[in-house]
């Protein structure tokens, strides 16, 4: 059996639709659309994230990083090679401003994973206790 490779999960999800759900966004998607607003989510493998908004320049990142991912011009712009990157999840630990980010993994190999899977148990033994309650 393969396994999904998940990009990120968002609790308390309110949009597109009534009802509040957690989302869990894959990665893999074979379409190309134009309005795509999660091109993150195109390849099957884990890749890194940059929010430069985070970014303050302090040069942590470039320091862990053995594949020459992140330089910094003399302006303090921080620029990322994401080809050489392997997503080894280094520089992500040692950033304190959280502008980096490893979208894809296995859920079940995260922290997340098993508090995502009791929270599907217990939606489906509550939906199950209504669906009782109403016959």
């Amino acid at each position: 059996m393969s396994r999904l490779t998940v990009f990120d999960l968002q609790r308390f999800a309110l949009h597109d639709g009534p009802g509040i759900r957690t989302t869990v966004f894959l990665k893999g998607c074979p379409l190309d659309c134009v309005w795509c607003h999660n091109p993150e989510s195109k390849s099957t493998k884990p890749q890194i994230g940059f929010l430069a908004k985070n970014c303050t320049g302090c040069g942590r990142c470039a320091a862990v990083c053995e594949e020459n991912v992140h330089r910094l011009e003399g302006t303090g712009i921080h620029q990322v090679v994401y080809e050489n990157c392997k997503a080894c999840g280094r520089c992500v630990k040692a950033c304190p401003r959280h502008a980096l980010k490893i979208y894809g993994g296995n859920p079940s190999d995260s922290q997340e994973g098993p508090g995502l899977l009791r929270e599907k148990r217990r939606r489906a033994d509550s939906q199950r206790r209504r669906t009782d309650a109403a016959v």
